[in-house]
């Protein structure tokens, strides 16, 4: 007898063996996980002892129940709230954790996957859930308005809407029996900087907040840094919240592993258990979300109106933490802990800039790492792995046993400030940025393409023809959406790039030299035939015995944003603003700043600086935005009255 085998019953079998395969790699991906985990080998183990054991009587188990909170405004904000099992409503309150985002509370997990992982998917503070429950915590986590479970539109983000949404979901959850009042919140990115809005207008009711790697100042810290904008960043990350969203299959580049889980394990954000039919009534109100791609391809000047909401003028300005905020913080007792990454965008920058405007107040901690976004890889080249040993639950659960539950620890009595020193692989602590055991530098531009520690007795001139094609590479410190799928920022051998750049280089160290805190690029340059011109500037260890070039640190800039500080040796600030703009004319003094760094040369090693006109696969070289075209061609004067020069911050 013959059988007939249609295409729909070949599409069933495909179906049921991948659902089969599916299986036996998670089961297999889990058995490993939780009974043959791998030893941490990496070099960034935190400093700090280990954290006091939780109570006997307490485990790691919960009862989650989720709610629709209504805002002032009527909108219903998607809550899931969860509970230590052993708690009842007879028992005193809880201290509780707060966490926002707009980048899904929890996901829906796909049968069969939720046989053994339950129905939903706590990906973004699951860890903080595993962290804080055993510990005699409350955990909340919320979507923000217009993503999610929650309903509303997001017109653009942090709309004045939506940071009022914050404190009426703060007076929900202190009006709950299992709250005590002591409140911490925080998060990652976005997250982290909607639990500073939180804290800064709760007026005292939010006593800590955990800010990790996140872009304060989203027009130089990650938009368009030095005021080039940042097309890498933007393009997948615009894709990527957008999915989110509107519920729908993500549309960028995913390793395999993520890719399995978004298509096979999760099905999207997770409704609130309870109200699962609301759930796509919900998801339509986004459709009204802004377009973040226009929002970027408009950005020019930090202070361009760029959207209009309800009269209100929206620029990168209207979004940032400013110094107001920061004043609040301190107003208010908010004790903050800082968390930046030397290969995360410029969230070290971000950190440093708020410690400063918060050291006031004297409840401030700041921890520099060698990390990516969130800390999910270590990308120091002299690691033998990039795995992260640094235990962020740890260290953030005794930051808040401390301010929430006034548990005595290291916390009251270890420096303020610690980083971690790339090449040596070890952690130093300060009390101050950059240490008072820092002097500077400076190593002049000189003949046959040197560093030199005098400046040249002739004016001389060096002429670099631009390379369009010239790469820092697609996963770099800039493309934050390969950090979240967790990519390794692993920078290649850089010495294919000396080619490609203007580069100047030191003779070889006699002794190991650290450099901690910000370089600085000072640089009389001409843009031939035009009058603007982008800068890359790329410190670089070079190993001679191995002819490898190993990158440090960067910087980057626009020529034609000026300072607006004219002091004689004063620090340059730039407003990046349409009305300090202005094109170049001529031979041009412009100083510009890396990325802040520490970082250990090895003795018998060279310093390098390299210079570029392009990171294409990055930032947008594209001037026709201003009116102005690129140059094929600048010019570095040096020598005699040019002073072109690298400042290096030399630990002693």
């Amino acid at each position: 007898e013959t059988i007939q085998v249609t295409w729909f019953d070949n599409k069933m079998a495909v179906r049921r063996w991948l659902i089969l395969a599916a299986l036996v790699l998670v089961f297999s991906i889990l058995i490993r996980r939780f009974f043959f985990p791998r030893p941490c080998k990496s070099t960034d183990t935190g400093w700090f002892p280990a954290v006091n054991p939780a109570p006997s009587n307490q485990s790691s188990s919960f009862r989650l129940h989720s709610f629709y909170v209504p805002s002032q405004d009527g909108t219903r904000l998607a809550v899931d709230v969860y509970l230590p099992s052993w708690w009842r409503s007879e028992h005193a309150g809880l201290p509780t954790i707060i966490h926002f985002t707009r980048y899904n509370r929890a996901y829906r997990v796909r049968w069969p996957f939720s046989l053994f992982l339950g129905k939903q998917l706590n990906s973004r503070s699951g860890k903080w859930v595993e962290a804080f429950i055993p510990r005699g915590y409350a955990v909340v986590t919320v979507d923000v308005r217009g993503t999610g479970a929650s309903y509303g539109y997001r017109p653009v983000d942090f709309q004045p809407r939506e940071i009022s949404d914050y404190p009426d979901v703060l007076n929900w959850v202190l009006a709950q029996k299992w709250c005590n009042g002591r409140v911490g919140t925080g998060g990652i990115s976005y997250d982290g900087m909607v639990g500073l809005l939180l804290a800064a207008q709760a007026n005292g009711t939010v006593q800590a907040v955990a800010h990790l790697f996140s872009p304060d100042d989203i027009y130089e810290e990650i938009a368009a840094s030095g005021g080039v904008a940042c097309l890498g960043f933007a393009r997948d990350y615009v894709s990527l919240t957008t999915s989110l969203e509107h519920n729908v299959p993500i549309n960028v580049w995913l390793p395999w592993k993520v890719w399995f889980l978004f298509n096979f394990v999760v099905g999207g954000s997770a409704p609130v258990i309870g109200h699962e039919d609301e759930f796509q009534n919900a998801v339509k109100e986004h459709a009204r979300n802004w377009n973040g791609t226009e929002f970027l391809q408009k950005l020019q000047f930090k202070d361009d109106i760029v959207k209009e909401v309800d009269g209100h003028p929206y620029s990168a300005v209207t979004i940032d933490i400013d110094t107001n905020i920061a004043q609040q913080l301190v107003d208010n007792n908010v004790a903050v802990y800082n968390y930046g990454g030397y290969f995360d965008s410029a969230t070290t920058r971000s950190a440093l800039n708020l410690h400063r405007h918060l050291e006031k107040g004297r409840k401030t901690k700041l921890t520099i790492g060698p990390w990516t976004h969130g800390g999910r890889q270590n990308s120091s080249p002299f690691s033998p792995s990039s795995d992260v040993c640094f235990d962020f639950q740890a260290d953030i659960v005794r930051f808040f046993d401390f301010h929430l539950k006034s548990e005595r620890s290291s916390v009251e009595t270890e420096e303020p400030i610690h980083y971690f020193t790339i090449g040596e692989e070890q952690w130093k602590a300060t009390d101050q940025w950059p240490p008072s055991n820092v002097t500077y530098k400076s190593m002049y531009f000189a003949d046959e393409y040197q560093l030199s520690e005098t400046n040249g007795l002739v004016q001389a001139m060096d002429k670099y023809a631009i390379d369009y094609s010239t790469t820092s590479g697609v996963i770099s410190r800039w493309n934050l959406i390969y950090h979240l799928f967790l990519e390794s920022v692993t920078y290649p051998n850089r010495a294919s790039q000396h080619a490609h750049t203007l580069s100047y280089t030191s003779h070889r160290l006699e002794q190991p030299l650290t450099v901690t805190g910000t370089v600085t690029v000072r640089l009389n340059i001409e843009s031939v035939e035009s009058r603007d011109l982008i800068l890359f500037a790329y410190l670089e260890d070079v190993d001679v015995s191995k002819s490898r070039v190993v990158y440090v640190t960067e910087g980057s800039l626009r020529a034609s944003h000026r300072c607006i500080n004219e002091a004689q040796n004063a620090t340059c600030v730039r407003s990046f603003k349409r009305s300090d703009w202005r094109p170049m004319d001529g031979i041009e003094r412009v100083e510009m700043y890396l990325e802040p760094v520490s970082y250990r040369f090895g003795a018998g090693h060279t310093l390098r600086i390299s210079l570029a006109g392009a990171d294409r696969d990055n930032f947008d070289h594209d001037t026709r935005r201003f009116g102005l075209p690129l140059p094929e061609q600048w010019h570095v004067h040096r020598g005699e009255s040019y002073d072109s020069q690298l400042v290096l911050p030399v630990e002693g």
